[in-house]
Order: C-alpha cells, then structure tokens, then sequence
C-alpha cells in the first residue's frame, strides 16, 4: 500500500471537510464587509484588516477542528490505513496549511497596498503569526482528544479569541493593559508576542510540545496478538471490559467474551442494546483496550481490519464519492464499480451527502466500507433506516466479499433481517456469550410450535413462549407435541428463526445466572448448548 498517497488522500478529504462548512464562508464574507466597512469611514484599514485576517484564521479552528466530522472520519479510518497517530499529524498538517495560507495572503495585501501596520508587518511578524498558527493548531488537536464533543465548540471559541488578541499584539506598542487584557484572554498560549526575532520561539516550542502531548494521548495502533490459528482469522479469548475508574463508580461491560471468526464466514454479534457489541468490535478494532483476556489474529493474517460505524460517518457537505480514493488505494475501479451496482448506489456517488436520505447514506457508507482490501468487516448496525428492498442489496454485497475470503463481522438487534445471511450466530447479552456456533446447528437444536387453544401444563415450563409460539429443545419435540395435543391444543411445528434462538438462549441464560460459553472455540462450528 502506497503510504505517501494515503497521507495525501487524507489530507485532501480534510481540506475538503474544512472547506464545506457554512461557517469558513461565513468569516470570509465578515473579513470583507469588515474591511470595506473601514474604507467606507476613512478608519485605518492596516490596523482592521490584519485583526479580521487572523480571527478568521483561527476562528477555522473553532468550526471545524474536532467537529463531528472529523471525530466520524478519524473513526472509520481507524486500524485500516495507517496509525491514529500517523493520521493525527495528517490532520494538524492539513489545518495548518491551509490557515498559514490565510495569514501569509493577508500579509501580502497588506504589502501590496502599501500599508503599514506597524513593526509588526515584517517577516517578524509573519514568523510570529506562523508559530502562533502551530501553537493553537496542536493545543485544539489536543482538546479534540481530551474533552467531550459537547465541549469543544465552546472552549475552541475562546482559544480563537485568544489566538486572534494574542497576534494583535504586533500592532501596536503593548502597553501595559493590553498586556493584561491578553493575559486574561489567552492564558492557555504562554504569553505575549514581543517585537523581537526572537519572539517566535515561545509559541514555536509550546506548539511542538503539545503535538507531542497530543502524540502520547493519542491511541496507537495496539497490535492484536498473532498466533497460529486453526481455520480461523480472529479469536477473542475471555475478552473483559470495565470503564470508569478516579471519581466514577466501574462498570463491567464485557464479562469473559469469547468466540471465533473464520475466514469466508458472515458472523453476527446478535444482543440487545446495551449489550456489549459495540464494545466488542472497539476491541477487536484496537480503539480502546481490554481490561483483560486478547484478541490473537491468525499469523498468516495481514493486520488489516475495516470498520462501518453505527453512527453516519459521511460528512453533509461531502459527495460520496470523496471518500474513495481514501479507502481503496490499490484497488482496482472493477471492483468498486461492481460492488456500487450491487447496493444501487451508482447514481448517489456525485451528490452531496447532507440531500441523500438515511438509507441511501448508509449504503453509500457500506460501499466505501466495503470496497478496501481487508481480511475482516466489522459492521456495526449495518442496516441502519435501509428498506427490507435495499437490504437484500446489501445482503447480496456482503455475500461477495464472503466469497472473497474475508471474514464478516455484522453486530445488530434486528435478528428478523439477517436470519437467512448468517452463516454464524455468537449472541450476546450483559457482556456474555449466551450462545455461539453455526446458525443451522443453533436452529436445529430447538423446535417451535404454532399453538392455540388447550389448557397450559408442565410441558410448557420446558419451553419459552414468545406469543402463539413455543420454543422448546429439540429432544423434547416429540413429548411436547403429544402433550399439548392431549389437552385440546392446535399444534403446529414451524421452522426456527433466529428470533426464536435468541429469546430462547436469554430466557435460559438469566434463569442459570448468566451462563456464558467460556470454549475459545465458539463461534468455529460448533454449538455452545443452549
């Protein structure tokens, strides 16, 4: 894989997300009736032009840096093309540029019209303006990295301000109470620029050491584990996952997982919300760590693993087709073509993602998903607002990268649309593995009756009920049968879906405590008992 274009097809997928928010082409249309506003009333342009330059420049940061969009991509790329710190300098390098750009074209029109503003508007003040850039660049990559969503508008918009007085300060002799207004203002950026050549270093040094603080908090890739494995590509043995810790009470969600994927093999990871398979495949993707147990990777497996997440991860102002080049690098225009018909999503490629419908975005996301080389999918809610028409598209791109060799891992709750696709079932619930194995095993080992009419009876406390239907063990068919025909009952057996496997394993698995499958082995062939 060609690392050096990968660099570059990112850092044109990030300039392009900052150049499709409403907010860039807002500021720039301020900066322009801020500055003809101050022809228009004879004010000193050299002094409001530059002020208006650089809080659009570092206002950029305010709209885009760690935004949603971002947060989304940097999570689909994850484990796949290279490292979230390789692509955490990428990031920062593509916001830097483009806002150095601003500053050095502002300087520039400022020369070019034959304005002063001041000592400040010589290369000094260029190189100021370019370590200040570098500085507020690697403190937001850091924030993006430490403080929740909700919190980074408001806090970006304050080191924006900041950054903006802070390269105010060339313009004028800093007087003492500008000093302290700047102090206020940016506390976070280590002072106040002075008109020297050496005033650059501050802000140079205090930018590099939050790009190596951000590097340090930044997850790398945690390599899975690499053994030889016996017709699998992915194992996960007693996989345990708790959150919290300091302060916050620890929460056990995963208790012991452990099951097996094969290669050319449609797994689904089937529970209920809540129960853990999100979690899971963050694991099995190397986002966040397990508390204890591993995940081994077959030895012969390349360490390439593709994730669809639940959420939408296309960007509104973004065509689909955007993305491609990102994610198939190597991959012959066949294939993406072939798989784009088979999701019928040939015609979406070239709008913009923000007028597709939910449907039509999570398909354009599949495909994209889909289309890089991997030797494992993970796909979380796959069929997220797409229509039972659609979805036997999708049913039927799934089965050709099956056909490729690839393993595919599909988490859902919707156990009703993937009932005929999966070749393997591990269900799951409170972080255990309730049941695991081939999926027609896990059907055969449970019959289920149609029944109306006739009185209950012992034979019924084997089974579960779901409605009309019974779902009893197999072995108990033939008795349970006879006993509810012998108290007036209609009986009718009726095939097993995976509904019926499913609520069987959870009403067996609360009444035994929770009982998990604790064999590495679940999941490659053979049926944990229900």
């Amino acid at each position: 894989m060609n690392n050096s274009r990968t660099c570059w097809e990112r850092a044109l997928l990030e300039w392009r997300l900052l150049a499709t928010r409403a907010l860039v082409w807002v500021l720039v249309v301020s900066w322009v009736v801020a500055v003809v506003a101050a022809l228009a009333v004879d004010c000193d342009v050299a002094s409001v032009a530059p002020l208006v330059g650089y809080a659009l420049a570092v206002a950029l940061f305010a709209g885009v840096w760690g935004g949603q969009d971002e947060r989304a991509l940097r999570r689909w790329l994850d484990g796949s093309l290279m490292s979230p710190r390789a692509g955490l300098l990428v990031a920062v390098v593509a916001r830097f540029v483009p806002l150095l750009l601003v500053v050095t074209i502002d300087r520039l029109l400022l020369a070019a019209s034959g304005l002063e503003g001041g000592k400040g508007s010589g290369p000094d003040a260029l190189l100021v303006s370019m370590a200040a850039l570098l500085q507020m660049a690697a403190l937001c990559t850091l924030l993006s990295l430490v403080l929740p969503d909700s919190s980074n508008s408001v806090v970006f918009l304050l080191l924006a301000f900041g950054a903006s007085t802070q390269v105010l300060g060339l313009m004028d002799s800093p007087t003492a109470l500008r000093r302290a207004v700047l102090a206020i203002a940016n506390p976070l950026l280590w002072g106040v620029p002075e008109r020297s050549w050496t005033s650059w270093w501050g802000p140079l040094l205090t930018g590099v050491g939050l790009l190596a603080m951000a590097g340090l908090l930044a997850p790398g890739w945690r390599p899975l584990r690499r053994a030889p494995l016996s017709g699998r590509t992915l194992e996960l043995r007693g996989v345990r996952k708790e959150f919290g810790g300091l302060l916050r009470r620890r929460v056990a969600v995963l208790r012991g997982m452990s099951f097996g994927v094969r290669d050319s093999t449609l797994l689904g990871l089937v529970g209920r919300n809540g129960a853990g398979k999100t979690t899971t495949l963050r694991i099995v993707l190397g986002q966040i760590p397990a508390s204890d147990g591993e995940v081994i990777l077959n030895a012969e497996t390349l360490r390439v693993v593709r994730l669809l997440p639940e959420g939408d991860p296309l960007a509104a102002g973004l065509k689909p087709r955007h993305y491609l080049p990102l994610f198939t690098v190597g991959v012959s225009p066949e294939r993406v073509g072939k798989l784009a018909e088979m999701l019928h999503v040939v015609g979406l490629l070239d709008t913009p993602a923000g007028k597709l419908s939910a449907g039509q975005r999570r398909r354009c996301a599949l495909l994209v998903t889909l289309a890089g080389p991997a030797r494992v999918y993970l796909l979380d809610e796959p069929s997220g607002g797409i229509d039972p028409v659609e979805l036997e598209a999708v049913k039927n791109a799934l089965a050709l990268v099956r056909s490729e060799g690839a393993a595919v891992v599909l988490s859902t709750h919707l156990l009703r649309e993937f009932d005929d696709a999966l070749d393997e079932a591990v269900l799951i619930e409170g972080g255990r593995v309730l049941a695991s194995g081939r999926l027609a095993h896990l059907r055969d080992a449970l019959a289920v009756f149609e029944v109306a009419g006739g009185a209950p009876g012992s034979t019924e406390a084997a089974g579960v009920r779901s409605g009309s239907r019974l779902i009893v063990p197999a072995e108990r068919a033939a008795e349970t049968s006879a006993a509810l025909a012998q108290r007036g009952a209609e009986v009718r057996r009726v095939p097993t879906n995976l509904h019926d496997v499913f609520l069987f394993a959870l009403e067996r698995g609360v009444e035994a405590g929770g009982r998990a499958s604790s064999s590495p082995g679940g999941g490659g062939g053979e049926a944990v008992p229900l």
